[in-house]
């Protein structure tokens, strides 16, 4: 491996350290992955497992605060804008804020239930800057999806997602197209009783509509993170579907090493059964690090906890390293309600010891930024006035992978 290839894989490794540091020592290190912002509460859809809808958020905000929260953000060092609703598309601006977010050096994502889509909107959606754009499919049965979502909605969403390809290849929006810059199609479904059995065929629909990834999220009780042990619900899955369950993820897992070449398929397996059975969590909480979240009045927020401030009064960083922020933070690290969505996941930075085998096994030489990482990091855990259990922990894996890999690192004092 050349330096310069082994630079750029450590420089995605780096951030995996510097969120597992920034959780373990409370301390900002890092910029959050992204920003989601939504745009809207507004839905044309009344979705049977969402209330969303429901909220009507008023005074939304405006064309020029969103750009100027954009602009906040990516003078944070925030790289991915995420746009969501509600139903996104009901904003008549979202091209002008897609395209905004790209003048700034920002990729851009919009989650859509894609009834609003129509031939020529697939076109805007190709013509413009967007970077991802992600349909949410609960079935691959026309049927089931409709039930839960409306009346041709699933109809719908797959013509859209026909026209965007349509339109990729005629704007050669492809990977590898001509250098253009890629536009990826994805879906997300949420797991509920009514497709426990269905996930090896949501899988091959997505690759059948050329997806380049799909996502599995669990039932959250009304819409949301927060625990409701008395929670109840049609779409909720019975005990005796945990095993079934359970078997399709071993599906997804077969079929994830199959096609890791053409598609990513994610999902959280021991998560999502350990949610349905309502028990404690067992993963580390990212939220208040890699992400931040915006509200249509413009709330921001850790997703599910109390909003810390608005961008209205305040500015993205004041209250971003806000000293409520800060113990916020600190609080949701003893958090044990089994959250299971996305926003509040870095599997990849959960595990200082995992960070280091996957150093290991992708770097295998030694570069200098290597060795000035490590024992800035060993010099900053041995300062810090902390002496729990993780920050020791964090110490001796430092010192051994420097003494292991004996790559003429300084040693440290």
């Amino acid at each position: 491996m050349s330096e310069v290839a082994a630079g750029q894989i450590f420089s995605e490794i780096k951030k995996d350290y510097l969120f597992y540091l920034s959780r373990a020592l409370n301390k900002i290190m890092v910029a959050p992955d992204m920003i989601q912002i939504m745009l809207t509460s507004k839905c044309n859809l009344r979705c049977r497992i969402c209330d969303v809808w429901k909220q009507q958020f008023r005074n939304e905000l405006s064309t020029a605060e969103v750009k100027n929260l954009i602009n906040q953000a990516v003078g944070i060092g925030i790289q991915t804008v995420y746009f969501t609703g509600g139903e996104a598309f009901l904003r008549g601006d979202i091209f002008e804020l897609i395209d905004y977010a790209y003048s700034l050096g920002a990729t851009t994502s919009v989650n859509t239930n894609g009834s609003l889509i129509s031939e020529e909107t697939a076109r805007q959606i190709v013509q413009s800057k967007l970077s991802n754009v992600t349909f949410s499919i609960d079935s691959a049965k026309s049927e089931v999806h409709n039930f839960i979502r409306g009346e041709k909605v699933f109809e719908m969403a797959m013509e859209a997602m026909r026209n965007i390809n349509k339109y990729k290849n005629i704007f050669k929006r492809y990977r590898g197209g001509d250098g253009n810059l890629p536009l990826d199609i994805g879906m997300v479904s949420v797991i509920m009783k009514n497709n426990i059995k269905e996930l090896a065929s949501l899988v091959i629909l997505a690759d059948k509509m050329g997806c380049c990834y799909v996502a599995f999220q669990p039932l959250v009780y009304n819409g949301n993170l927060l625990e409701n042990k008395n929670f109840k619900s049609e779409f909720w899955p019975d005990t005796e579907d945990i095993a079934e369950l359970e078997t399709g993820f071993h599906t997804l897992t077969r079929m994830k090493r199959e096609m890791r070449d053409k598609m990513a398929i994610n999902f959280m397996a021991e998560k999502t059964a350990q949610h349905f059975r309502k028990e404690r969590k067992v993963n580390k909480c990212f939220a208040g690090f890699n992400r931040i979240f915006v509200n249509p009045q413009g709330d921001i927020s850790f997703v599910c906890f109390p909003a810390l401030g608005n961008i209205r009064e305040a500015s993205l960083q004041d209250i971003w390293a806000s000293q409520q922020a800060y113990s916020l933070r600190e609080k949701i690290k003893e958090c044990t309600v089994n959250c299971t969505q996305f926003c509040s996941e870095r599997t990849t930075s959960e595990d200082i010891n995992a960070i280091h085998e996957h150093l290991k096994k992708s770097c295998p030489g030694s570069i200098d930024e290597e060795r000035i990482f490590l024992s800035e990091i060993y010099n900053m855990l041995q300062d810090h006035p902390g002496n729990s259990e993780e920050i020791n922990k964090a110490k001796n894996a430092v010192q051994g992978i420097i003494d292991e890999r004996h790559c003429g690192y300084e040693k440290c004092r």
